[in-house]
């Protein structure tokens, strides 16, 4: 995996100790349709971007795509924050 290739065994153990979590939290996240479309668009993007060397407008996507994974992680985690008040 990457993190074993960084060399970095700190990373693969924290990885590997939230493992459950971040599974949960993905089988939650792309339960909605909309991140599932943002997130087939991006690799979509990325793959352009991959075949023509387009590492400014990759740069661009990828920081369009945390700004709309925050505002979709926002959106479905209202009605959640909202039982808490």
């Amino acid at each position: 995996t990457l993190t074993i290739l960084s060399g970095n065994p700190i990373y693969t153990l924290i990885l590997n100790g939230f493992a459950g979590f971040y599974e949960q939290m993905a089988l939650f996240y792309f339960s909605e349709p909309s991140p599932r479309a943002h997130s087939r668009q991006f690799y979509s993007d990325m793959h352009t971007c991959a075949q023509q060397a387009d590492a400014d407008t990759a740069r661009t996507i990828v920081q369009n795509m945390m700004a709309a994974s925050r505002r979709l992680w926002q959106e479905q985690t209202e009605p959640l924050t909202s039982l808490r008040r």
